[in-house]
């Protein structure tokens, strides 16, 4: 399975080295990557050949992965683009709160995503790896119903997976 990892490319970078070690642990079914390379192109290139060239990138994926840290909802132009690509694509979406909320971050989530299909989560690999394998089949299952709301798992699959079952703020 290919992911695709979308964020705001200044505060929520040392969340990267974190995905990092849940992609390299043995066994993990999934490869991802980003398009960190091509933020830094953002102002030296037009936009419509930045936009294609991210595209073109974004539609190996099969998974899209939104992290919503604390400037998500007041992103810049790149990962407002790389949110309504992922969106609109049709694939699945997985947002990860960075501060630990395991539902729609209202502060932090960008409202094209907080309008949309889409499975919030904490940080937590446990709780990724369950979406991973689970969200994709309920999301086609949502998008057949035309069910376009955001979701977000209960508190049995979070203490099933010996998770914490509260949200933090």
């Amino acid at each position: 399975m290919k992911i695709f990892l979308a964020f705001e490319g200044t505060m929520d970078l040392e969340f990267l080295d974190t995905f990092k070690e849940w992609k390299d642990k043995e066994g993990t079914p999934y490869d991802a990557f980003n398009l960190l390379s091509e933020l830094k192109k953002i102002d030296k290139v037009d936009d419509d050949t930045l936009k294609a060239s991210m595209q073109q990138a974004m539609s190996k994926a099969d998974v899209y992965v939104v992290v919503i840290g604390p400037k998500t909802k007041s992103f810049r132009k790149f990962t407002r683009w790389q949110v309504e690509y992922a969106v609109n694509s049709g694939k699945p979406v997985i947002a990860i709160n960075l501060n630990g909320i395991r539902s729609v971050d209202f502060d932090r989530c960008p409202t094209f995503l907080k309008k949309n299909l889409s499975m919030h989560i904490t940080a937590q690999n446990e709780i990724f790896e369950y979406a991973l394998e689970n969200w994709p089949a309920s999301h086609l299952e949502k998008l057949a119903k035309e069910d376009h709301k955001n979701y977000r798992y209960s508190n049995d699959v979070y203490e099933s997976l010996g998770l914490h079952t509260a949200d933090f703020a």
